[in-house]
């Protein structure tokens, strides 16, 4: 997986807000919570469409972060990519592949490695260059989307997007006005449906082919 080019968006669209319509109890927008058991924390950041949902949780045993799999019969599986101390799962395809990022023991606080699994078996996902990499989205085909940084601190300035497609990385930088698409204030993939479009950040982009 390292072949890399660089692909130019347009911005189709931008999110200015949320309609809302907000149910006035619990019970009526059927909101269910999830925690993973002896866990000071959780966050679920994915579902797909079987019910599936994949996230993160802080032991309250180790003190570690470690990816979660909720399946749609409420069991709970810890993720864990081997000789890691962190780990978080944060997308899952229709399939069941899940995509997330890890830290091995006894690295910088700071490094991040992306990540795929796919039938019991872990694969690194890092742009060329890259110290810092969030493997974010998944899609049916396989398509995987994030953000990486090739220095650290990984600060919001330095993120590319990045789509990994058929083995090929592609950089996506957001253009802004007036600048180079390297201009961008922060650039992040975080889904990526089958059809092609993806959105990136808090805006609606298309891959000009």
């Amino acid at each position: 997986m390292r072949k890399s080019k660089s692909i130019s968006i347009t911005i189709v669209g931008l999110m200015s807000g949320l309609v809302s319509m907000v149910p006035t109890t619990e019970a009526e927008a059927g909101f269910t919570p999830i925690d993973f058991p002896d866990a000071t924390s959780s966050a679920a950041l994915d579902i797909d469409s079987a019910g599936d949902i994949v996230g993160r949780y802080v032991s309250a045993v180790d003190g570690n972060t470690h990816g979660f799999l909720l399946d749609r019969h409420g069991e709970f599986t810890t993720i864990d990519a081997p000789r890691a101390n962190f780990t978080v799962a944060a997308g899952i395809s229709s399939p069941g592949d899940i995509v997330g990022n890890y830290r091995l023991r006894g690295e910088p606080l700071m490094v991040r490695h992306g990540f795929r699994l796919s039938s019991d078996t872990f694969t690194t996902i890092d742009p060329p260059g890259s110290v810092f990499t969030n493997a974010l989205g998944i899609n049916r085909r396989g398509d995987i989307v994030g953000r990486y940084c090739t220095v650290l601190p990984c600060l919001p300035e330095k993120q590319h997007g990045y789509l990994l497609s058929r083995g090929e990385f592609s950089s996506i930088d957001v253009p802004v006005r007036g600048k180079s698409t390297t201009g961008a204030r922060s650039s992040e993939v975080t889904r990526v449906p089958t059809v092609g479009r993806m959105s990136i950040c808090c805006a609606r982009a298309s891959l000009q082919r």
